[in-house]
């Protein structure tokens, strides 16, 4: 029953990104003139780029999304965060007035998806690139695999299917805040107890094979 639930509910979301989210290359993205009312810099064309902030990408399943994005500086009310029409995309957060090494409160918000909420630290005289990955609202549809360790696999599509399911990409819970979903999961011990790294990451992407890390888990179809 649980599993047919988890179906049922990524078979819906996947349905509303085909009818209606464009992603950031596409011309006639109707999504962001309600969310993001112009581009960055195109209102006037003498006003400076920020000197400092992040530029953020809200992806769903490694696929970039329109969204609304927000930051928050120092409690201050939360400021929009403009979809940029530079060829670097993204949503660009304005933090200049952020003392260097301060943190901010990023927010992102989609219709379908869970809210997500980042704390970046800022670098002095720098744009930080975010990538915020969104689950589905109701949690993640994905469940971990059993631990393995590392070089066992070479892929979470072969982990996966090692037990006759298939990966589900940034569909897995993670115990960080900060990078709540996930593909893999590293450990640096054998029962994957302790945890080393969360990674977004493409199905067939090679999994370490040596380093810090001791043992891996995959997140599978449920």
């Amino acid at each position: 029953m649980r599993s047919q639930q988890r179906t049922i509910q990524l078979t819906v979301v996947l349905g509303l990104l085909a009818s209606g989210c464009e992603f950031f290359q596409g011309e006639d993205d109707t999504d962001f003139g309600d969310e993001s009312e112009s581009e960055s810099g195109t209102d006037d064309g003498d006003e400076p780029p920020p000197s400092q902030g992040f530029r953020v990408f809200p992806r769903f399943m490694l696929q970039d999304l329109s969204a609304i994005v927000t930051i928050e500086l120092d409690w201050i009310t939360p400021l929009p965060c403009e979809l940029d029409g530079a060829p670097e995309g993204g949503y660009l957060c304005d933090a200049s007035s952020l003392p260097a090494g301060g943190v901010a409160t990023v927010m992102v918000e989609k219709d379908g998806f869970a809210s997500a909420v980042r704390h970046p630290q800022l670098v002095d005289g720098q744009i930080t690139t975010l990538e915020v990955h969104l689950a589905v609202e109701g949690g993640p549809t994905g469940v971990w695999s059993g631990c393995h360790l590392v070089g066992e696999f070479s892929s979470c599509e072969e982990l996966c299917a090692s037990t006759q399911s298939s990966c589900m990409v940034t569909s897995c819970a993670t115990a960080n805040a900060e990078w709540p979903i996930a593909t893999y999961e590293t450990f640096t011990d054998a029962e994957c107890l302790t945890s080393f790294a969360s990674e977004a990451a493409t199905c067939g992407e090679s999994l370490p094979l040596s380093g810090s890390s001791v043992a891996l888990r995959c997140c599978c179809a449920s």
